[in-house]
């Protein structure tokens, strides 16, 4: 669960990309984000439980919209990561049968890793991919 501890954490080491990702989507910063409006987002937190630092922030927005921040810890304990997202993904898709969100197309990191989780791509624009978590094989209503 996310804490202020863990927001001070994360803003201390989130990844430059993952803000700006933020901007480019939304068209506001992160950091001017209400804490009411973070926790209406999801208050989702991985933390590495060996040292108690945070990997990244997310959670699920007006029902079924995924979203997740990363910080530098990702890039250099990448296995790890992946392991702690695999468990967390299995565990959000247990209620629900799909999970979508748009990714900024210049997150390289981001886009690898949506593809390494298994994440379907729907549709390209100039900036930004659509895709899609599913718990199992089904038409998407979005």
């Amino acid at each position: 669960m996310l804490t202020v501890k863990y927001l001070v954490d994360f803003m201390v080491n989130a990844r430059p990309e993952d803000l700006q990702e933020v901007l480019i989507g939304s068209g506001r910063r992160f950091e001017d984000c209400t804490l009411a409006e973070l926790v209406e987002a999801g208050n989702l937190c991985l933390v590495d439980t060996e040292d108690d630092s945070v990997y990244a922030i997310g959670g699920i927005a007006n029902e079924n919209v995924i979203w997740m921040l990363c910080t530098s810890k990702v890039e250099k304990h990448f296995v790890k990561f992946l392991r702690y997202c695999r468990e967390t993904l299995r565990y959000l898709l247990e209620d629900r049968k799909i999970l979508y969100n748009n990714v900024w197309k210049e997150n390289e990191l981001h886009v690898k890793w949506l593809k390494w989780m298994g994440a379907e791509f729907l549709k390209e624009t100039d900036t930004h991919i659509l895709f899609i978590f599913r718990k199992r094989k089904e038409a998407l209503d979005v």
